[in-house]
């Protein structure tokens, strides 16, 4: 409902209440190999 009003929360807060979908992953044991925003910078 928050991007509904105010959709430039995806440009301000991507990370905090600008989510736009919930995922559930198939095999939660695979979610420790996710990497955060620091580790993804630091591949590139």
């Amino acid at each position: 409902a928050q991007l509904n009003d105010s959709p430039d929360l995806v440009n301000r807060e991507p990370y905090g209440g600008a989510w736009m979908i919930r995922v559930k992953p198939k095999n939660p044991a695979e979610v420790n190999q996710l990497l955060d925003a620091a580790a993804y910078s630091a591949t590139l």
